[in-house]
């Protein structure tokens, strides 16, 4: 449901560092070689004389001097004062990070990966797991759910190694594939679709209002803040669903005939509202700590990783519960 949150700041706005006519002066006079910055990149012999991690995750010339002259014009604004009056600026609506082997925000690349790591080994458990559709009518759905996470997350991470139009595309559909499906799964599984012709519907809406709005954001406007609407708007409607079923202890009162209650309705309770709760990091939204790559979005990311645990632990073991609830309910 957060995931919405990570696209609420598009990179591709202008901000005050590449604004400031002396940056915009010193990637003119870096590409053209006559600047006391000097970018490698800008070489003639620059495939001979450029880092191989520069090489391999795509920094041209144009980009390396944007780098190296936001670093350079973050530390005269700190000497001149102008730092501790303004703040650290912002550069193409990212902080400036201090990047790593060629990735402009290691901590976020990594944590980007961890939270793959949670979706990864829930496929690879479920493969070994012997669940008869009759008993748990929606493991194939989790299924689904774990995959596309892994997919936006190994998107995210691609995005926060090299933020270009491509990964940027690329990172903001996967999320919202994502939100969307997300949202459908919590209407299958709070209100207990156990027919299959009504799951099937429900994830068809859901498919259709994605490939609608893809081809919107593809095809007519990339609009950031429309996507940012409808993003947050599934997200804490599917948000709203689980807390208030795990809050009812697993028991809806929609469902024909009703299950019983789950017992394991609270604990998902808590990592919900953990997950919400983590928000305000993205609301916060404060510079790298001590020039490292360390900011508020890659915390975020941070506390993602470690909820995705106790969250997929919850889907493996919903269908246990569920068929254990649906026998005693039904003897």
């Amino acid at each position: 449901a957060l995931c919405a949150l990570s696209l609420c700041a598009p990179c591709a706005r202008a901000s005050p560092g590449d604004r400031d006519d002396r940056f915009r002066a010193c990637v003119t006079s870096c590409t053209n070689n006559d600047e006391s910055v000097k970018s490698t990149m800008c070489s003639t012999e620059s495939s001979e004389s450029a880092p191989l991690t520069l090489l391999l995750t795509r920094w041209t010339c144009e980009t390396d001097c944007a780098y190296l002259c936001m670093h350079n014009l973050e530390k005269t604004r700190k000497l001149n004062g102008e730092q501790q009056v303004e703040g650290v600026w912002k550069y193409y609506g990212k902080w400036p990070f201090r990047r790593t082997l060629g990735c402009q925000e290691p901590l976020s690349v990594v944590f980007s990966i961890a939270n793959a790591v949670p979706a990864a080994a829930f496929l690879l458990r479920r493969r070994n797991a012997n669940v008869h559709a009759a008993a748990y009518p929606y493991a194939q759905a989790w299924d689904v759910h774990a995959a596309l996470s892994l997919h936006s997350w190994i998107w995210s991470a691609i995005f926060h190694t090299r933020d270009t139009v491509f990964t940027e595309r690329g990172d903001y559909l996967a999320a919202g594939a994502v939100i969307v499906y997300t949202t459908a799964l919590a209407v299958v599984r709070v209100f207990d679709l156990r027919r299959p012709d009504r799951r099937v519907l429900v994830f068809a809406v859901a498919a259709l209002v994605f490939a609608t709005h893809a081809t919107y954001m593809l095809c007519v406007h990339f609009d950031y803040g429309w996507n940012m609407q409808v993003l947050v708007t599934l997200g804490m409607t599917s948000a709203l669903l689980w807390v208030t079923w795990s809050y009812r202890g697993g028991v809806f009162g929609i469902a024909m005939p009703p299950t019983p209650k789950h017992r394991d309705a609270r604990r998902l309770l808590y990592v919900v509202l953990a997950l919400q709760a983590s928000s305000a990091l993205e609301l916060l939204d404060f510079p790298p700590i001590a020039g490292t790559s360390l900011d508020a979005h890659a915390c975020w990311h941070l506390v993602t990783s470690i909820a995705a645990w106790p969250w997929f632990a919850w889907a493996a073991n919903d269908h246990v519960v569920y068929a254990d609830a649906l026998t005693r309910f039904t003897r």
